[in-house]
């Protein structure tokens, strides 16, 4: 289950910076939900969700 934040965009940074890398970019999947996914440095995978 992704995990819902208010800027997709900058959470998806800051968690690059932190040393996670992009699985998937952001993705409008309908609705007005953008979705991302993402691996942290363990390499567990960490999902991010917007709503419009």
């Amino acid at each position: 289950m992704p995990r819902h934040v208010a800027d997709l965009a900058a959470t998806r940074d800051a968690l690059v910076a932190a040393g996670a890398t992009v699985v998937q970019d952001a993705t409008p999947v309908g609705g007005g939900r953008t979705i991302a996914t993402l691996t942290d440095p363990d390499g567990h995978t960490v999902g991010l969700a917007q709503d419009a």
